[in-house]
């Protein structure tokens, strides 16, 4: 699920400072002590008693098991809905952003340095599967060939094969374009990884900033970039829906330049071909769910904005609130009983019907951030966000 970095890091960026302060003194004795460099993306993810209260970013269903993510590779899992929680094996303290489960036991995980975990039983431990400095790693290639057109542009200004002033220029900016090029691909390398979908046990998508699109079909033991099928330079594909009929779905980053409208792809063969869908919007999109019942996708981003589709994502149009925000909106389900609820930050609790005429908006006293929500077994449901796990009526009010 899951930015102008990304929505996630805007909030991390403003409201981690009481978290780190809190946690430094428990790291750096040990690290003072022994003199000796962590690298988060090879230290297991620290065992803390509060980790169900610290910054969790993504919630989702394993079964009737409740699993969330999030900061310094905290998993955290739940049997009783939500009501107590269990914090899993975790290889890295890397940031997580996202979670996803084809089924009761095999899910995968995706966050900061690229990195991609996977479980088989159901959340309580978890294994590498990829990151961003892995020799097999699809931005591991895109690095090593932008490295050689600019070592090939290097050479070529400075050994010059002409006196010619026109194509001497066109040899200077080749090289910085090469060089240009070879600076933005390394981006990638340690760039954040922000949602998730799997098709089966075998076949899944990954989605990320700076344009970041990757594919399996070994249920994530290798990956292979897709980023060339969309017709996307850099702008961060935020999150990404898939439908049993092959409906696939992205959404993006709104471009910076003057007069940008927010895109997003759709795939109607699994992936196979994509087109873009540019919006009459401009605002950049976070989130994406589906109401089965309505047929409706919908999805949701910057000052309140919030479209659906009921053409599968061919054509999208807005939906109005009961009131003028300028929050942001993170996620949303579609409940059992037919709801919609959606939440964000500043308390921003969302909800209505796919036949309402204006969502209705309520604001929680707390003013929580909330960035990701699910339907409990109990009927409940269970919110993610800067105070860690949140448990929720259908009304948005605490348990």
């Amino acid at each position: 699920m899951r930015n102008n970095l990304n929505a996630r890091k805007t909030l991390l960026s403003r409201f981690m400072g009481a978290l780190i302060a809190s946690l430094v003194m428990v790291f750096s004795g040990n690290v003072l002590a022994e003199n000796t460099f962590v690298d988060v993306l090879d230290a297991p993810s620290v065992k803390m008693p509060k980790a169900s209260k610290s910054l969790l970013l993504d919630v989702t269903r394993a079964g009737d098991r409740l699993v969330a993510v999030g900061q310094y590779g905290h998993i955290v899992f739940s049997d009783d809905s939500g009501k107590s929680w269990t914090q899993a094996e975790v290889p890295v303290q890397t940031q997580l952003n996202s979670v996803f489960f084809i089924n009761d036991k095999k899910g995968w995980v995706v966050g900061q340095d690229a990195i991609i975990l996977g479980t088989t039983d159901g959340g309580a431990s978890w294994t590498k599967l990829h990151y961003g400095y892995i020799e097999n790693s699809p931005i591991h290639a895109i690095i090593a060939d932008a490295e050689i057109k600019r070592i090939a542009a290097t050479e070529a200004i400075d050994n010059p094969n002409t006196d010619d002033p026109d194509e001497l220029i066109d040899i200077e900016d080749a090289f910085y374009a090469a060089d240009d090029l070879a600076a933005v691909v390394k981006k990638y390398q340690t760039s954040p990884l922000l949602d998730v979908w799997f098709k089966d046990e075998n076949e899944g998508f990954v989605v990320g900033s700076y344009a970041q699109f990757y594919h399996t079909t070994d249920g994530g033991k290798t990956w292979e970039s897709w980023k060339d099928r969309l017709d996307n330079f850099e702008d961060h594909n935020n999150a990404i829906l898939g439908l049993e009929d092959g409906t696939i779905v992205i959404a993006s980053e709104k471009s910076n330049y003057d007069g940008a409208k927010v895109k997003l792809y759709r795939s109607s063969d699994f992936g196979k071909t994509w087109e873009n869908i540019t919006t009459q919007y401009d605002r950049s999109l976070y989130g994406l769910f589906y109401d089965a019942a309505a047929d409706q996708i919908y999805a949701m981003g910057m000052s309140g904005l919030i479209v659906r589709s009921s053409d599968r994502g061919a054509s999208w149009y807005s939906q109005p609130l009961d009131m003028e925000t300028e929050f942001l909106s993170f996620a949303g389900l579609a409940t059992k009983a037919g709801d919609i609820k959606i939440v964000g930050n500043n308390g921003q609790f969302t909800t209505g019907t796919a036949d309402s005429e204006k969502l209705h908006i309520y604001l929680r006293k707390d003013r929580i951030h909330m960035t990701s929500i699910v339907e409990a077994a109990d009927g409940n449901f269970v919110t993610t966000g800067f105070k860690g796990i949140n448990r929720i009526s259908a009304d948005g009010k605490d348990i």
